[in-house]
This record gives C-alpha cells, sequence and structure tokens, in this order.
C-alpha cells in the first residue's frame, strides 16, 4: 500500500503539484497499487480552494484525491470556510474538501 501527501503553499506551484498527483495516480493504477493520495493546502494556494475556483480541485477529487486546506490560511486571505467546496474535519484548523 502505498500513501503519499503532497504539499502545496504557493499558487505558483499549482500545475506542477497536479501533474505530479496525476502521474503519481496513472503509476499506483498501471501497477494496481492500492494507496491513498493526500493534498494539503496551506498559504497562498488557498484561493485555489474558493468555489469559483474549484475546477482544479475538482479533478483531483474525482481521482479520489483526498484533499485538506488549512482553516487558518483561509482566514488569513479572508476566505473562511464557508466560501469553499470544503466541511469541517476532526481537527478544527484542518477542513476536508467534499
Amino acid at each position: 500500500m502505498l500513501n503519499t501527501i503532497f504539499h502545496i503553499d504557493e499558487n505558483s506551484k499549482w500545475e506542477m503539484v497536479n501533474s505530479n498527483i496525476y502521474h503519481l495516480f496513472e503509476w499506483m493504477k498501471f501497477n494496481h497499487e492500492n494507496g491513498i493520495i493526500e493534498l494539503v493546502i496551506n498559504g497562498d494556494a488557498v484561493e485555489m480552494a474558493k468555489k469559483d475556483s474549484s475546477v482544479i480541485l475538482k479533478k483531483l477529487t474525482e481521482l479520489d484525491v483526498q484533499v485538506m486546506i488549512c482553516e487558518n490560511s483561509l482566514n488569513q486571505c479572508h476566505l473562511g470556510w464557508l466560501n469553499c467546496l470544503c466541511n469541517k474535519g476532526r481537527d478544527s484548523a484542518i477542513l476536508n474538501l467534499k
């Protein structure tokens, strides 16, 4: 079983992290490897968690990637968790994208 966590905190890195996740997903599928892929988003990158910017995140969740968003970063960017496509998780500082 292969469990992998990716992290992003800069908007300029979205293309790279999406590519890395997609390639890992394809490799796992090709090699019949089970596991969990998780993306942790904090810092400026939380701007992509807004409802009107969800295209990238929607594609990831369609691949069953678990997306976690830092609530503190959302608050610092004046977004708040109500403005993103997520639900509060067990830890109030981390939000799960649904």
